[in-house]
C-alpha cells in the first residue's frame, strides 16, 4: 500500500474552546469531536481493503537517560471503532467522511509529555487493514491532554526574610502564561551578612522532572535586575510560558515540580559569584483561582490498566475512553486496542452500517 493509492485526513475540534498554539487541548471528561476524510484512487487497494479502523490510545514510557532504552512501558488505554468494512460498497475516487465522538473518562491521566527520560503520548491512529497483511497505522494524530489541577490564592501575602533580604508575593499557585510578581526588599545597610556588596538580583523558575531514578532540571523563566541606584525595594517578574507542563504529583512513574530560586550577584576580589537567598515551591495548575475540578474525578494511579499482566494486582480496571454515537454515523465498536498484539473480533457489535459520502451530516450525539 502506498500513499498515492488513497487520500486520508483527520480533523478534530475542541468541545470547550481550550487550545494551545491553535491546537485543541483535552482533559478529563472532554469529548474529542472529529472527522475522517477518506478517498481511494486505486482499484486494487479497494478490492483488498478489509476495513478502516480508528484507534484512540495512550502509552507512557520511562526511558533510560544514557541508553535511551525503554525501562518501563504502560499502555493506559486503547479504544477503537470500525469506520468501514469490506462488505459495504465504496465508490472509487469518491471522498467519504466519517464523523466520530470520543468521550474521555473522568480520570486524571498524566499530561502529554515528550522528554528524554519520560514520554506520555495520546494518539488517534487510522488503520487501513488489508486482507492477510500486517496491520499498521497509516496515520497518527497526536492529541494534547492536560489534567485539571486547581490553584488557590493566599489570603495574605507570603513573606520570607534571610540575611537582611526580604521577599514578598501574593501566592505560590499559578497557571501557564501567568506572571510571578515579587517584591524584593534590600537590607537597610550595605552589609548583607557577607564580605561583598550585591550588584544584581536574579530569579529563576526551575522545572524538575523525575522518572526512572533520573531528574532533569530546566530553567523555564528568569529575570535579573541591577541593584545599582535602587532604593529599599524592587520588583521582580517572571513569565510562565503558556506551554508549561503543570505540576504532576499523582503519578507513580513521573513527577513534575517547580521551584523559584532567588540569588544575588556579589562582587569578589577575583570577579563575581551568585549566592542563593530564597527557594520557594511553586505549584502550576490548569484551573484559575476559585475554579473547582469535578468531584467525581479520580487519579489514574489507583487503577490497573486493561493490559496489565500482574495477576496479583487487585485494583479496579481503569475506565477507558468511549465512542459516542452520531445517529447517522453508524459505526462498529471494537474490543480494546493493545498496540502489542492484535485484538479479537469475535465479539464485535454487529450494527447496521452505511458509509457517509461527503459532506458529513450534523446530528445529535447519542451514547
Amino acid at each position: 500500500m502506498t500513499s498515492d493509492q488513497y487520500s486520508l485526513t483527520v480533523s478534530i475540534q475542541s468541545d470547550s474552546g481550550w487550545s494551545l498554539h491553535g491546537e485543541p487541548v483535552y482533559g478529563p471528561g472532554s469529548i474529542i469531536q472529529g472527522q475522517v476524510h477518506f478517498r481511494v484512487f486505486d482499484e486494487s487497494l479497494l478490492q483488498s481493503l478489509d476495513q478502516v479502523r480508528l484507534v484512540f490510545h495512550s502509552t507512557e514510557r520511562v526511558i533510560g537517560r544514557e541508553s535511551q532504552t525503554i525501562l518501563d512501558r504502560r499502555q493506559l488505554f486503547g479504544s477503537q471503532m470500525r469506520l468501514w468494512e469490506g462488505k459495504h460498497s465504496m465508490i472509487l475516487d469518491t471522498e467519504y467522511t466519517y464523523p466520530f465522538y470520543i468521550q474521555l473518562p473522568m480520570v486524571q491521566f498524566p499530561p502529554s509529555l515528550d522528554l528524554p527520560i519520560y514520554r506520555c503520548h495520546y494518539t488517534i491512529s487510522i488503520f487501513l487493514d488489508e486482507q492477510e497483511l500486517s496491520r499498521k497505522p497509516v496515520l497518527n494524530l497526536p492529541i494534547q491532554f492536560l489534567p485539571l489541577l486547581e490553584t488557590s490564592q493566599s489570603k495574605s501575602s507570603i513573606y520570607q526574610e534571610r540575611d537582611g533580604f526580604g521577599l514578598s508575593t501574593h501566592t505560590l499557585d499559578y497557571v501557564p502564561d501567568d506572571h510571578i510578581n515579587l517584591d524584593f526588599l534590600l537590607p537597610s545597610t550595605t552589609s548583607t551578612g557577607s564580605s561583598s556588596m550585591p550588584s544584581h538580583v536574579q530569579v529563576e523558575l526551575v522545572q524538575s522532572v523525575s522518572s526512572g531514578g533520573h531528574t532533569i532540571r530546566t530553567a523555564i523563566g528568569s529575570d535579573q535586575v541591577s541593584l545599582s541606584g535602587k532604593g529599599s525595594s524592587l520588583q521582580l517578574r517572571v513569565h510562565i510560558p503558556d506551554d508549561t507542563t503543570p505540576t504532576v504529583s499523582y503519578s507513580d512513574l513521573v513527577t513534575v515540580s517547580y521551584r523559584l530560586v532567588i540569588r544575588v550577584r556579589e562582587r569578589r576580589l577575583l570577579g563575581h559569584s551568585y549566592r542563593q537567598i530564597f527557594d520557594l515551591p511553586i505549584h502550576i495548575g490548569t484551573l484559575g483561582y476559585g475554579v473547582r475540578s469535578p468531584q467525581d474525578m479520580q487519579l489514574y494511579s489507583i487503577f490497573r490498566t486493561t493490559f496489565s499482566e500482574d495477576s496479583l494486582d487487585t485494583r479496579p480496571m481503569i475506565p477507558a475512553p468511549s465512542f459516542l454515537r452520531d445517529q447517522e454515523s453508524q459505526t462498529d465498536f471494537l474490543p480494546p486496542y493493545d498496540s502489542t498484539r492484535l485484538p479479537s473480533y469475535d465479539y464485535i457489535c454487529n450494527l447496521p452500517f452505511s458509509p457517509v459520502p461527503s459532506p458529513s451530516h450534523s446530528s445529535p450525539i447519542v451514547s
